[in-house]
């Protein structure tokens, strides 16, 4: 028997890594436009308006507001039909430089008899939309990204003619290039590789030629560890908020950038605090950045965390004491500096909400325990002090308990298992950073949901790792399981041990594995190839149970096989069968009719376990 891997929870998200061909294509980027030797910034607004306003702009022929609206502003006006409706907004697109659009805003407020400002409106449906998409904003916590994403190196190949992703281990020691190429992103597991002995399978040919095949981003050693680490760190502070019932958005890997980057709301958003806009006092390389984990909460404020991964693999790197020691100084130095950028930034950003709201600052080393810690600054003065003022204490000693360490986060190979010591631990250290400062007085309820409507409403980018361009957004929870849906089939991608057994084809395999293993995908594909040879293809079900099952597969070998004729191929022909062995009448039918199949050098697979005879 050949049981594929059990990966049901990697292969039930990872298709929503791969949403390439979706939200971007709908997203129009700025155009430029030269008009007497002045260049002009053509961008597309969504500009919300209530049914009641629609109704008003609704029109046609001549009398159609939209077309006068065009005429004396020289913008393009039209019903944008494919936003969804959010408490009965509905949008129009504008498109057109900055101050046509402006116009448009003003004439369509006229018309309506509204007499907030284009601004003013922006933020009025970023705030409905956030309590749309986290209806218990104001009572637990959430986290965007929804789940956590890990990349893992892959390939881009040919099996049976068709082309698909092969996942490799993370190959190569700690600190050291990848070779493999790839990208695909999954909740994962960290701490378990993913399979194949050493990462460098090569897949068999299949008899099929590989044709040179775009392949996808590079994914080092370092993506992945450093992925690893964002995700101990994650999980245990969703667990954390979770059991102390805290009130927060947690965000993580936010580009300063994407803080109200989408385009189509750039005529609001840039009458706001942006990136972009830094005062000049600031240094200007600091307006490049990210922050790795970011908590807005409810009553303490801004949490910023720099998370940094050194120590997982420094065993395997033969590293003295002293280069290890060197290592982690220089890691926290750099962490300093990037937590001094991220306040400053922050502080910039919610200047015009609440200046002079409390902004935390925290490192995160999930691979390092408080004593290490100890043990490198204590011979470091001027890192000590660094440290201090970063982390606002004035004793050295509590320098170890303000960072958060391997002491207080689940074991790294099994990231997803905070037990109760865990949670204590983590509770005292949230206790000391976070909560032992009391609320924040700027922090009030209206702040709170203003700075979750900026921060993680429809303005600002929250994107996944995709395997091919372009970025996808996921927010909500409700997204991630809708775009996982969407694109199951999107792309097929399988493990080493899949291609392998597709490849050596012995006489009889049977295929076992929970859902969500790939059993069907193996099918196909195997199915896929005999068509291409011009074979019959039998799909057999011995039972109700499996009837949807071998529909399912009968139906993508007919889409298959009728791509092929549509290409010129001669292609073999798929039938389904279905019975009841429960009745022995079916059975001697399933067996008759198996017989003339097989006289007729057909290839059968029988489902009831996806158990396939070959």
């Amino acid at each position: 028997m050949a049981k594929l891997p059990v990966h049901d929870k990697v292969f039930a998200i990872r298709r929503l890594l791969r949403l390439g061909e979706m939200e971007e294509e709908e997203e129009e980027e700025p155009a430029f436009v030269l008009c007497a030797g002045k260049v002009s910034i053509h961008e597309s607004y969504l500009h919300p308006v209530t049914e009641a306003q629609a109704a008003l702009l609704a029109g046609s022929g001549s009398g159609c507001p939209f077309q006068d609206i065009t005429q004396w502003t020289g913008a393009d006006v039209e019903f944008d039909l494919r936003q969804p409706n959010v408490h009965g907004t509905k949008f129009v697109i504008i498109r057109g430089s900055r101050r046509e659009i402006g116009g448009a805003v003003r004439l369509i407020n006229q018309m309506t008899g509204v007499q907030e400002s284009l601004l003013a409106q922006a933020q009025v449906f970023w705030l409905q939309w956030v309590e749309d998409a986290f209806p218990e904003l104001d009572s637990r916590s959430y986290f965007l990204p929804p789940v956590c994403i890990n990349r893992v190196p892959m390939t881009r190949q040919v099996v049976v003619g068709l082309n698909v992703q092969i996942v490799h281990s993370p190959p190569g020691q700690a600190g050291q290039p990848s070779p493999v190429q790839g990208y695909m992103s999954s909740p994962g597991q960290a701490g378990q590789s993913t399979p194949g002995q050493s990462g460098q399978y090569q897949a068999p040919a299949m008899g099929v030629s590989q044709p040179s095949i775009p392949q996808p981003p590079t994914v080092q050693d370092s993506d992945v560890r450093d992925d690893t680490a964002m995700q101990r760190v994650l999980l245990c502070l969703q667990k954390m908020s979770e059991e102390n019932k805290e009130v927060l958005f947690g965000m993580s890997q936010l580009q300063f950038g994407q803080y109200l980057g989408e385009h189509c709301y750039a005529a609001a958003a840039v009458q706001l605090p942006l990136s972009s806009n830094l005062p000049p006092a600031v240094p200007r390389n600091w307006k490049q950045g990210d922050f790795d984990v970011l908590l807005i909460h409810r009553h303490y404020g801004l949490v910023v965390c720099e998370v940094k991964s050194f120590g997982q693999n420094v065993s395997k790197l033969s590293m003295s004491q002293q280069d290890i020691d060197n290592n982690i100084r220089k890691k926290l130095k750099v962490a300093v500096s990037q937590l001094n950028k991220a306040k400053a930034m922050l502080s910039h950003l919610v200047s015009d909400i609440a200046p002079g709201l409390r902004i935390t600052k925290t490192i995160g080393v999930p691979n390092l325990t408080a004593g290490q810690i100890q043990q490198v600054i204590s011979s470091d003065p001027q890192l000590t002090g660094d440290l201090c003022r970063c982390l606002e204490t004035t004793d050295p000693a509590n320098i170890p308990g303000l960072c958060l360490c391997s002491d207080q986060l689940s074991d790294p190979k099994t990231p997803w298992d905070v037990s109760s010591h865990v949670l204590t631990e983590l509770r005292n250290w949230w206790q000391r950073r976070v909560a032992g400062a009391g609320p924040d007085s700027h922090m009030t309820c209206d702040v709170y949901k203003k700075l979750v409507a900026r921060f993680c409403g429809p303005a600002t980018t929250v994107t996944v790792p995709c395997t091919s361009l372009p970025r996808v957004t996921v927010k909500t929870l409700d997204q991630a399981v809708s775009l996982t849906g969407e694109y199951n089939v999107a792309q097929i991608t399988l493990f080493p041990e899949q291609v392998h057994l597709l490849a050596i084809a012995p006489a009889t395999v049977f295929i076992a594995g929970p859902p969500g293993t790939g059993k069907s995908v193996v099918l196909f594909l195997k199915g896929a190839e005999w068509l291409r040879c011009g074979e019959y293809v039998y799909i057999v079900s011995i039972g109700y149970g499996s009837r949807a099952a071998c529909c399912m597969l009968y139906h993508m070998l007919l889409q298959h096989v009728n791509t092929q004729q549509a290409a010129g191929a001669p292609p073999g022909q798929p039938h389904l069968l279905q019975y009841d062995f429960a009745d022995d009448k079916d059975v001697e039918k399933a067996v008759n009719d198996l017989s003339q199949a097989r006289k007729r050098k057909g290839r059968c697979m029988s489902s009831l376990t996806k158990r396939v005879t070959i």
